[in-house]
């Protein structure tokens, strides 16, 4: 059982993943800054194993308690995760069914829906796909004609991540859970209001403040707040 479990409740392209990692380097994990090229397998497992599994909404208590089993043979006790929950709400209750101390951190976007689009586009739906163990992870269960278009594509180097996962468009989803929220902008555009931001969801969660992460953190985000305006 996890002694600590943290569910990371965004829309795709506002940070969940980033925002995960940082919570959980306060628990020992290694805090990397881009989580596409330096992934960490344990923490993006439910998001990865959510694309390739078709029955993976009516069977999710089967799949999470593999999850479950997977920390406890790596001997992981305290992790934070990214997960769309907005795909699948019912699986709130399904991890507290399981992880009844589980806390869900929601990222509020709401008035920053372009700006995360655009982030999501540009970091995850045109990014090459280069790794082939990556492509071989995302094509599984897929029909062998499609695998043999994509694997076309990507040996003339044109496949990007947006031809094997598809995207339903910049529209804001209704995030379902109802503990811990935290706003986009506080922790990637309005840098003045960072810190405190940061100082009350360690107190709402539960964990202790690290002037380290939190400089990191900043140091990222005004980096990719930049790229994000010179595009």
């Amino acid at each position: 059982m996890l002694d600590e479990f943290i569910v990371v409740d965004y829309q795709a392209g506002a940070g969940g993943e980033f925002i995960a990692r940082f919570i959980s380097a306060h628990f020992g994990h290694t805090l990397e800054f881009d989580q596409q090229q330096n992934p960490s397998p344990i923490q993006k497992w439910l998001n990865s194993h959510s694309l390739i599994n078709k029955d993976w909404g009516d069977r999710f208590p089967v799949f999470f308690q593999l999850f479950l089993k997977i920390c406890k043979d790596q001997n992981i006790s305290r992790l934070a995760v990214p997960y769309h929950l907005y795909k699948w709400p019912r699986h709130v209750d399904h991890i507290l069914d399981q992880v009844p101390h589980a806390r869900f951190v929601k990222i509020n976007c709401d008035r920053y829906a372009d700006q995360v689009y655009a982030d999501f586009q540009r970091k995850i739906l045109d990014r090459p796909l280069k790794n082939f163990t990556e492509l071989q992870f995302l094509l599984t269960n897929q029909p062998r004609e499609s695998i043999i278009e994509k694997l076309k594509s990507y040996k003339l180097g044109q496949l990007q991540y947006r031809d094997i996962v598809f995207n339903s468009g910049a529209e804001l989803q209704t995030l379902p859970s109802n503990d811990v929220e935290i706003d986009y902008g506080d922790f990637f555009c309005n840098f003045d209001q960072t810190v405190k931001a940061y100082e009350e969801l360690c107190a709402k969660i539960k964990i202790v403040p690290s002037i380290v992460l939190i400089s990191a953190l900043l140091d990222r985000n005004k980096k990719n707040l930049q790229q994000q305006q010179i595009i």
